[in-house]
C-alpha cells in the first residue's frame, strides 16, 4: 500500500551520523530526577528498603496509627518506583506483593479488612517477611543490566504525581479502614501541606513535560493554578472543590506520564541514529509518522468525512505496527487506547473524542520517536514533512544545531 492522502515529499537519506550523547546521554533534557528517590533504579529500590525497615520499627510499637502512617510512607515511595522492578525482578516483585498489597495491608485493617483480626506480633512478623521479600527484589535489580536513563525521568514524573495523589488521599481518607484512626481519617490541613510539596516539586516535572509537549505543560499550569486556588481558605471547611480540581489535574498529568513511560520502555540502544526508512516493525517509521501527521490534519478538518478517513488511515498504517507491541505492558494500554479513540472519534466528533484521540496520538508518537525527540535529524524530518495543516501544536524552537 501507499499513502494516497498525504502529498508532502518524504525525505531521502535523512540519517546523519550523530554522537550517542544526542540520543541517550545528557546533552539535552534527559535523566534529571531531582525530585525522585534516587539517581538510578538500584538507589531507589534501596530507599524503599529503608522505608520498609522503618515500617518494621513502627509495627513494633504496637500502635496501629503509627504503623499505618509508616506503611503509607513506604507505599508512597514504592508506588513511585515499583514498575522498574517489573522489567528486572518480575518473580521477586510478585512474591513481595503477596505481602505489601495483601497480607501487610490486611493486618493494618485497610481496604476493607479488620485490623482486629491480627495481633501486634502478627504485624511485626509480616513486616519482617515483607522486608526480606523486597531484599530479593533489590538483589535482582543489583545484578541486572541497568535500565536506560529515561527511567530516571519517569521516576521523577511518578514521584511528583504521588505528591498530589497523597494530597487527594488526605482529603478523602480511607472510609473502609477498620477501625478508624487519625491516619485514615480525612485531613484537609495535611492535604494542603502535600499540595504545597507538589507545587515545590512541579517545576522539575514541568520541564520534562514541556520538552515533549509545551502545549500540554501550559494546560497543566492552568490546572495547577486551579488546585492552588481551591486550597485557599480555612481547612476546617474542607477545601470544597479541591478534590475535583485534583482529579482534573490527574487526568492531564497522566497523559504526560504515559508519554515518558513509553519512551523509557521502547528505548532502543542499538539504534543511535534516527532513520525513518529503516525501522524494526512491519512498516517503516516513515509510514508511521506520516500517518500520525495525516490523522492530525484530518482531526483539524473536523468533518464526518475526515473522521471516516481517520479510521482508514489508522487501520491501514498504524494498527499493524502497534499490534506488534500489544503484549508489552504499557504498550497494550497505548494500543488499546488508540484503537478505542479512533473508533469513538469516527462515530462522533465532539471536543471529548477529539481530545482523547489527540492524547492517544501523543503517546503513540512517543513510542516510535520519543528517544530521538529534539535531535537534529528528527527536527529536520518534521520540518520537511509535517507541514502547517495541523500536526504538532508547537515548534521545535529549542532544537540544537546539527553538529
Amino acid at each position: 500500500m501507499i499513502h494516497t492522502f498525504r502529498h508532502r515529499a518524504r525525505l531521502a537519506g535523512l540519517a546523519v551520523t550523530v554522537g550517542v550523547s544526542l540520543l541517550g546521554g545528557s546533552l539535552f533534557n534527559l535523566a534529571r530526577a531531582e525530585t525522585s528517590y534516587g539517581p538510578d533504579t538500584v538507589a531507589r529500590a534501596q530507599v524503599v528498603a529503608e522505608a520498609l525497615d522503618a515500617y518494621i520499627e513502627a509495627a513494633k510499637t504496637c500502635d496501629l496509627d503509627v504503623s499505618r502512617r509508616a506503611y503509607q510512607a513506604s507505599d508512597r515511595i514504592l508506588q513511585s518506583t515499583w514498575w522498574e522492578a517489573v522489567y528486572r525482578a518480575t518473580y521477586e516483585l510478585a512474591h513481595f506483593y503477596t505481602y505489601h498489597q495483601n497480607q501487610v495491608q490486611a493486618s493494618l485493617g485497610l481496604e476493607g479488612d479488620d485490623a482486629g483480626d491480627y495481633t501486634c506480633a502478627d504485624r511485626v512478623q509480616l513486616a519482617e517477611e515483607q522486608a526480606v521479600a523486597w531484599d530479593e527484589v533489590v538483589g535482582s535489580l543489583t545484578n541486572s543490566p541497568p535500565l536506560n536513563e529515561y527511567f530516571n525521568d519517569l521516576a521523577t514524573m511518578w514521584t511528583v504525581a504521588f505528591t498530589y495523589g497523597t494530597a487527594r488521599s488526605e482529603l478523602t481518607g480511607d472510609p473502609d479502614a477498620t477501625p478508624q484512626t487519625p491516619a485514615t481519617e480525612p485531613d484537609p490541613a495535611a492535604a494542603k501541606e502535600r499540595w504545597l510539596e507538589f507545587v515545590a516539586d512541579y517545576p522539575v516535572a514541568r520541564e520534562l513535560i514541556a520538552f515533549r509537549n509545551p502545549a500540554l505543560a501550559t494546560e497543566i499550569d492552568g490546572l495547577v493554578a486551579a488546585v492552588t486556588a481551591a486550597f485557599e481558605g480555612d481547612p476546617a471547611a474542607g477545601y470544597p472543590g479541591a478534590e475535583d480540581a485534583l482529579n482534573a489535574l490527574d487526568a492531564r498529568f497522566s497523559v504526560a506520564i504515559n508519554m515518558v513511560d513509553v519512551v523509557a520502555q521502547n528505548y532502543l540502544p542499538t539504534r543511535p541514529t534516527f532513520d525513518p526508512t529503516d525501522w524494526d516493525t512491519f512498516d517503516t517509521i516513515d509510514d508511521v509518522l506520516l500517518t500520525i501527521f495525516e490523522i492530525r490534519d484530518l482531526i483539524a478538518t473536523g468533518t464526518p468525512e475526515a473522521a471516516a478517513q481517520v479510521a482508514t488511515e489508522y487501520s491501514d498504517w498504524l494498527e499493524t505496527p502497534l499490534s506488534v507491541k500489544f503484549d508489552w505492558g504499557v504498550f497494550t494500554f497505548a494500543t488499546t487506547a488508540m484503537g478505542a479513540a479512533v473508533e469513538a472519534y469516527a462515530a462522533e466528533q465532539t471536543d471529548a473524542t477529539k481530545r482523547t484521540l489527540l492524547d492517544a496520538l501523543l503517546v503513540v508518537e512517543q513510542i516510535y520517536v520519543g528517544q530521538y525527540w529534539d535531535t537534529p535529524e528528527l527536527v529536520q524530518y518534521y520540518e520537511e514533512n509535517e507541514g502547517p495543516g495541523g500536526g504538532l501544536p508547537w515548534p521545535f524552537a529549542t532544537a540544537p544545531a546539527a553538529p
